[in-house]
């Protein structure tokens, strides 16, 4: 007896446009949450708020979504592991580098190059794709231009920047592994671990715990429910759902819709450059989906295979 066993394509439906959409303007809400954050805490207090808030969210949330708990070791080391990068490592080196002194286009540049690295460890071909990346880092760096021109970097904030670009890589590879548990569950255990390893960290560099202002309770639960809930779930939803580069490729176009938002929240000045920028980096999407369409044609992923 034969069974016909139909792959996934991944392509990118218009269901998964509008949540890339989506996952890009909460993603890139969360660098001006952190501006506005830090001028009335220290990035360790905002760390620890942040992570309690995500963890209450998500577990309270768990029970309306649903989702399944880890039930293999496999899966637990899976959790665990997207957790100490993307909940600890991640976030730590990101707030650790805007503290130790970072020019905010050179940390947007260096966080956003994970296209470019996911490209690399997951051996991307066809020169189209290729193409699209090359393509998508060149208005990277236009969008980048203005803010790499102004203001000075120091070793640790480049150093720490870079291990937040390594541990954000890390992370979204193992997600794409965590197949078999919810992303709620998954995100509220996640966020639950890095709780203690923050208040430790609070207790030795005896941080002063801030004041509840707007400028401190606002960014909080910004950051703690709409990026590291609603955008965090978004990305370990899509990574499992779509091509995984083509998901980290939105990362180019996060400096640039940053700056907008900027614009549109403080009022900091937006230049042309920026936006031409953003539209070379739409464009560049678009090439290497048509790139990783042709290549799947080609190589026919498409087809099903027989098992008898």
């Amino acid at each position: 007896m034969q069974s016909r066993i139909c792959r996934p394509q991944r392509q990118l439906t218009s269901g998964n446009a509008v949540a890339l959409g989506g996952f890009l303007i909460l993603w890139s809400s969360g660098a001006v949450a952190t501006a506005v954050g830090l001028e009335h805490m220290a990035p360790s207090a905002f760390l620890l708020l942040r992570t309690t808030v995500t963890a209450v969210c998500a577990w309270l949330l768990w029970p309306a979504l649903r989702g399944a708990l880890p039930r293999t070791a496999r899966a637990w080391a899976a959790v665990v592991g997207t957790g100490v990068f993307m909940q600890m490592l991640y976030q730590g080196l990101f707030f650790l580098s805007l503290d130790a002194g970072i020019a905010p286009g050179l940390l947007a540049l260096i966080v956003a190059c994970q296209p470019l690295v996911t490209a690399i460890l997951t051996r991307q071909s066809g020169w189209l794709s290729w193409m699209g990346i090359v393509l998508g880092f060149t208005g990277l760096l236009l969008a980048c231009s203005p803010e790499l021109r102004a203001g000075s970097s120091t070793t640790l904030g480049v150093m720490a920047a870079a291990g937040a670009l390594a541990a954000l890589t890390a992370a979204v590879l193992i997600q794409t592994h965590v197949t078999d548990v919810g992303v709620v569950p998954g995100l509220a255990l996640q966020a639950t671990m890095a709780v203690p390893v923050f208040v430790v960290i609070c207790m030795i560099l005896r941080v002063p715990v801030p004041e509840a202002q707007v400028g401190v309770v606002l960014p909080v639960v910004w950051m703690g429910v709409v990026v590291g809930v609603l955008a965090t779930g978004a990305l370990y939803w899509l990574v499992r759902s779509m091509d995984v580069v083509l998901v980290t490729s939105v990362q180019f176009l996060v400096p640039a819709a940053t700056a907008l938002l900027d614009f549109l929240v403080r009022g900091q000045p937006l230049a042309p450059i920026t936006l031409i920028g953003m539209g070379l980096v739409i464009l560049a999407l678009f090439v290497f989906d048509r790139g990783r369409r042709s290549r799947a044609s080609t190589t026919g992923s498409g087809k099903t295979e027989q098992t008898s």
